[in-house]
């Protein structure tokens, strides 16, 4: 009889040996997932999508600054359309409207050559962002994913390469995954 609790024993040790086993595989499995996560990659594509990014900003500044017909024609309805929540977001007067996207166009060449990277970042979203607002009435997704793209580029380490924040500096230029 103790013949046979002893193998019943042994049988629910090695049920938990085996049990403690795959655990063990799966938290190396784990664990591989964390070292993928936080492996030090290079930081020049996050640089490039930076500068090219950038740069589109820069273009379509440029284009609000010298076609003014979006402008022109949201005064001449006479009706504004809002978002719901935003409705205090109001078209500025034609003189504001250039000082601010050219607000918009510093922000974006600040982005590109990497000056005050994440100060530059957050002007550039939120510049972007009332522009989307108060142009309500030409809602396209496109327009969206843009303001989108220019929020995650806040929270991106972007400003590793090709950057004057980083210039004269010794420090590591990889960035995790």
């Amino acid at each position: 009889m103790s013949n046979l609790r002893r193998r019943k024993g042994d049988q629910l040790y090695e049920r938990n040996t085996a049990d403690l086993r795959e655990d063990l595989k799966e938290t190396r499995k784990q664990d591989g997932m964390f070292n993928y996560l936080w492996s030090v990659e290079d930081g020049s594509q996050l640089s490039m999508f930076r500068v090219l990014w950038g740069i589109l900003m820069c273009v379509e500044s440029y284009m609000l600054l010298t076609v003014k017909g979006d402008y022109y024609s949201s005064v001449s309805f006479g009706f504004h359309a809002k978002y719901y929540l935003f409705e205090w977001i109001s078209l500025p007067s034609i003189d504001y409207y250039e000082a601010f996207i050219f607000f918009f166009f510093i922000s974006s060449f600040f982005v590109v050559i990497g000056y005050c990277y994440r100060l530059s970042a957050v002007a550039m979203f939120i510049s972007r962002l009332y522009i989307f607002l108060w142009d309500a009435r030409f809602y396209s997704d496109m327009k969206y994913i843009v303001t989108v793209t220019c929020f995650l580029l806040i929270f991106l380490p972007c400003n590793q390469y090709f950057c004057f924040d980083n210039r004269n500096s010794k420090e590591s230029r990889k960035v995790s995954k």
